[in-house]
């Protein structure tokens, strides 16, 4: 394989990293801004949206530049590799099919540990005649959010048993459409 063959293979994983690692803060910021909170204070309510607003959108820009470097890697190689002006043909399909699999696996083996605590915690206090008193609720809400963790778990396994339908998808060519006509 050529310097240029790894640079766009190794874009295509970064961009799909970018991506996946986005995608469970941007379920967590979403719900922030439309799930109301009880332990918010008043006077605080509008710099916290605002927080969350930011912080979504940060994670958007992060997923959208991931998608294009995931999409448009022979961009990306064009940049670091100017002036060089080889025939380019692209096989490597296969080897990304493989590497996107073991990245789900490795995504669904990182978040489990973090998501089983997390759910525990939630079955604890959902199951508990413990009232809590309101400085630890905002804590208890933190600590029992597993729904982000719960949508990395699920696209590691996505990953990991469909990485080849990814892969066609990156590696889509952008041949025109032949027409159908008789």
């Amino acid at each position: 394989m050529s310097q240029q063959q790894l640079f766009e293979l190794g874009s295509k994983f970064i961009g799909l990293y970018c991506m996946v690692m986005s995608v469970p803060n941007l379920v967590s910021g979403v719900l922030e801004i439309i799930l109301p909170k009880a332990t918010r204070e008043p006077r605080l309510d509008s710099f916290t949206s605002l927080s969350s607003v930011i912080f979504t959108l940060s994670f958007l820009l992060l997923s959208g530049i991931g998608l294009f470097v995931f999409r448009r890697a022979d961009v990306v190689r064009k940049f670091a590799f100017a002036g060089d002006d080889q025939v380019y043909d692209s096989k490597l399909e296969e080897p990304f099919a493989i590497g996107v699999k073991l990245f789900g696996a490795f995504l669904f083996l990182r978040t489990l540990p973090r998501f089983l605590r997390q759910l525990s915690q939630y079955i604890f206090i959902v199951n508990s005649s413990l009232d809590f008193p309101p400085v630890a609720s905002p804590l208890m809400e933190r600590l029992t959010n597993f729904l982000p963790d719960l949508v990395s778990l699920l696209f590691g396994l996505l990953l990991f048993f469909r990485g080849e339908l990814l892969s066609c998808w990156a590696f889509a060519t952008n041949k025109p459409s032949e027409s159908i006509d008789s």
